[in-house]
């Protein structure tokens, strides 16, 4: 099928016109922080909506699959040949605009899916608005929305208005807004599923003293820095928290099991904190997966909890 579904791909660019560039045979090592992966069909760098719903028409009626990528900061590609197309969204989708706050909406700040989260929250807090808590925390404003981003206290689709998205409308991808409530998300996770693709967010916040904020932000990365392996080759936790209820966290479970520095091949458990899984020696895919799996099973017999994942995985 893969080689297919290449010449399928390469069939729709004769045909069409696109601004967009397109890369075939791309190691997604290259686009995961963990710098493991094998070989995708394709990567689709999309600057516009327009060709975004064109792209996403034609893969769905050639049947092909396609995985849509942020900072990468948050999966984990397969070593094989993979029998799908990546996409990443660039050009308009890259920007922050925050608007005059008005009576009827207040304030309005938007982004593209494709911004960085951390340029995200430093040009909001010139703006004297608190984001601090996503302070640290890598990616783009997408991955960030559709993962829940934050803190133990805090997420940030709690100040979620509405998005703006790539979706299905009498069977063909178009351009659709949604407006969005506290019944559409949940610890690190964002239940809508009538989208496959995040392009815009809108989201209120209050004002706040500018200096306030920044002092947060110095000190909420002051805190990730000791207290997790920010410098090594990783994809943030690992896992999913148990629920609220459970008597300890995903990375103190891990940690009790005597995983910490536990390797398999050129993976390891972190040092520093147990629910981050790091690429220390050239580890492949299948190595990290394996070492996942392994934790998985210790953390099972010890707390009789499965513990879910909080990274993508790709391809397995």
């Amino acid at each position: 099928m893969f080689d297919l579904n290449t010449k399928k791909i390469k069939k729709f660019l004769r045909d069409t016109t696109l601004e967009s560039e397109v890369k075939f045979f791309q190691e997604t090592s290259g686009f995961s922080s963990l710098k493991a992966g094998g070989k995708c069909i394709c990567i689709f760098f999309v600057i516009n909506i327009k060709e975004l719903c064109r792209i996403l028409n034609f893969l769905k009626k050639a049947d092909i699959s396609f995985y849509v990528i942020g900072g990468g900061t948050n999966t984990l590609f397969a070593d094989d040949s993979i029998d799908a197309v990546v996409i990443k969204l660039t050009g308009d989708f890259d920007y922050v605009k925050i608007a005059a706050e008005n009576k009827k909406s207040g304030n309005i700040i938007s982004a593209g899916a494709a911004y960085s989260l951390e340029r995200f929250v430093v040009e909001t807090a010139k703006n004297g608005f608190d984001f601090s808590f996503l302070a640290g925390i890598p990616g783009t404003v997408g991955g960030a929305v559709a993962g829940n981003a934050g803190s133990l206290q805090s997420g940030i689709c709690r100040y979620l208005k509405s998005i703006r998205y790539a979706g299905l409308k009498e069977h063909s991808f178009s351009s659709l807004d949604a407006k969005i409530s506290g019944d559409d998300y949940a610890y690190r996770s964002f239940k809508l599923d009538i989208f496959p693709v995040i392009t815009d967010i809108h989201l209120t916040a209050d004002s706040s003293d500018r200096t306030e904020i920044f002092k947060k932000i110095r000190n909420n990365i002051k805190i990730k820095k000791s207290a997790q392996p920010l410098n090594t080759k990783n994809a943030g936790c690992f896992f999913k928290n148990p629920s609220a209820e459970a008597e300890y966290s995903s990375g103190e479970m891990i940690d009790i099991c005597g995983l910490k520095g536990f390797k398999y091949g050129g993976a390891r458990v972190s040092l520093k904190h147990a629910n981050f899984l790091e690429n220390y020696d050239n580890a492949s895919g299948e190595d990290i997966y394996i070492l996942s799996k392994i934790v998985k099973d210790f953390v099972k017999k010890r707390f009789k909890i499965d513990l879910e994942y909080e990274v993508k995985l790709v391809g397995f």
